[in-house]
């Protein structure tokens, strides 16, 4: 199930529409118009692995990994097809690929960061005689 079906069950059966998957436990009361995000339910599940042994959190980062690669190959005919749209939500799945090994670099200095911008001119052949712009000057605050 996705954290939004999980949520809306969970919010179902806090308001009782519907009966839980498993049974509550006792003295476990929710209080009137109860609801809960997707983005809550994220949290307590990340907060329940990090306490949960390693092998379970293992199971689970495999079993992310395999979503992760059911979406690159149902994005494929719209990357192939050049949308932008599948090509961005390629690169969100594997960033959280990425996340979910601990692959992804922390940014020591999130403050000064690079970039390049290309400008064409109109008479340059090549990309590669492209003149980059050197990153802003950051001490001017």
């Amino acid at each position: 199930m996705s954290y939004e079906a999980i949520a809306g069950h969970i919010t179902a059966v806090g308001r009782g529409l519907e009966a839980p998957l498993i049974a509550l436990l006792d003295g476990v009361i929710f209080p009137t118009n109860y609801r809960i995000s997707k983005v809550s339910v994220y949290l307590a599940v990340k907060a329940a692995l990090a306490a949960a042994p390693q092998h379970e959190a293992e199971e689970y980062r495999q079993l992310q990994t395999d979503r992760c690669e059911e979406l690159l190959f149902a994005l494929q005919p719209g990357i192939r097809a050049g949308s932008p749209s599948h090509v961005s939500s390629a690169v969100k799945v594997l960033q959280h690929q990425a996340d979910l090994h601990g692959l992804l670099a922390e940014d020591t200095n999130p403050v000064q960061q690079a970039f390049q911008i290309t400008i064409n001119l109109g008479d340059v052949a090549d990309e590669d005689d492209a003149i980059p712009l050197p990153p802003p000057d950051d001490s001017e605050g």
